[in-house]
């Protein structure tokens, strides 16, 4: 503050950056209204054999308003920015899970489902601006209008997915996954995609062959896999769900008539980033697992990365998404962990991480 009481001012125009203005003449104020539900029903077709399913619902009210006084904001005579939201989520989902065990020594479980999701966005977005006093904040208080917007945002997924568990005498453990999703942000020839995995381990500890005493545990892991992302662009409302699609823009105006213009080419071929993995890795355990820890070998590719390719200026286009970018990741890490004094009213436990990574752009 001035000597005076008066507001110092940091800035030749404005005084935003007076921490005490921004306290006492500013008023962000977010209000949010969320709703959750969720029903998930199960039926036991047989001993062995399970039906589940869901139905969930996240609805969500967001109503923003960012008020500057005219001492905050001296330059438009006070503002008004103000935004309304609603989001609608919905999730569907059902598995039917078996379960058996032959002969005492296999252990045998199925698992297929499908699952469902919709989400719905309204936003809507004004500011105002000019008040002729610090009791009206409404619209109708302002002067003028210094933007408005409003967009409604949707996308759906769609997915069917299985796996199986083998495990013989616990020695042998072998498992199968498959998925094979849909999203709308993906183009009309290449929305779904196939996501296949696989995974043996063998126990080697549980070998009749097998004799050391101190080894309480030794088990070797190999596995594939590959995995499939949709997120074009970030995560959340920054998420681009119409990466695939040919847009037009309703902006500016000729002779009062508003126009309609291409804003984006479409790319029907756009589709998921893959992301391919092969792991091989050994479990231990010592002395009655006082020593415990695993070793990990790992390649894992990434293609089809989802980036903004630029055009040429006179093509209309300032870019383009396409499925353009791979790269290569790739190392060795050691885990081990000890137990160093254990009682029943102390332990003292230590565990020490390494690894080796090399990150390559294809």
């Amino acid at each position: 503050f001035n000597e005076d009481g008066s507001f110092y001012p940091f800035t030749s125009f404005g005084q935003s950056n007076n921490v005490a203005v921004v306290l006492e003449e500013t008023e962000p104020l977010l209000e949010q209204t969320k709703i959750i539900g969720n029903i998930s029903p199960s039926y036991e077709i047989a001993p062995w054999l399970r039906l589940d399913a869901q139905l969930g619902m996240d609805w969500q009210r967001i109503r923003e308003t960012d008020y500057e006084s005219p001492i905050a904001d001296p330059g438009g005579g006070g503002n008004n920015q103000v935004r309304n939201a609603t989001v609608t989520n919905m999730t569907t989902n059902a598995t039917l899970n078996a379960s058996r065990t032959f002969a005492d020594v296999h252990d045998v479980s199925v698992l297929v489902g499908s699952e469902y999701r919709r989400e719905f966005v309204v936003d809507d977005e004004f500011g105002v601006e000019g008040f002729n006093n610090p009791f009206f904040r409404v619209a109708d208080a302002a002067s003028s209008i210094s933007f408005f917007q409003g967009n409604n945002t949707e996308y759906r997924l769609l997915s069917g997915f299985g796996n199986i568990n083998y495990n013989y005498d616990n020695r042998y453990v072998v498992r199968l996954t498959g998925r094979y999703d849909g999203s709308s942000r993906f183009g009309s020839d290449t929305q779904f995609g196939f996501f296949p995995s696989a995974s043996v381990a063998w126990r080697i500890s549980n070998e009749e062959f097998f004799t050391p005493d101190f080894v309480n545990n030794l088990k070797f892991r190999a596995s594939f896999g590959v995995t499939g992302n949709s997120s074009i662009g970030g995560s959340g409302t920054a998420v681009n769900n119409f990466a695939a699609r040919g847009l037009y823009q309703v902006a500016g105006s000729y002779q009062g008539t508003v126009g309609v213009r291409p804003s984006q080419l479409a790319n029907p071929q756009l589709t998921w980033e893959e992301k391919s993995e092969v792991n091989l890795a050994l479990d231990y355990g010592l002395f009655n697992n006082r020593i415990t820890g695993s070793i990990d070998v790992y390649r894992a590719n990434s293609d089809e990365l989802l980036l903004n390719r630029p055009l040429p200026a006179n093509s209309g286009f300032g870019s383009i998404t396409q499925n353009l970018g791979e790269v290569r990741n790739q190392g060795i890490e050691f885990q081990v962990q000890t137990i160093n004094i254990q009682t029943d009213a102390f332990e003292w436990s230590t565990r020490f991480n390494a690894g080796i990574n090399q990150n390559e752009i294809l």
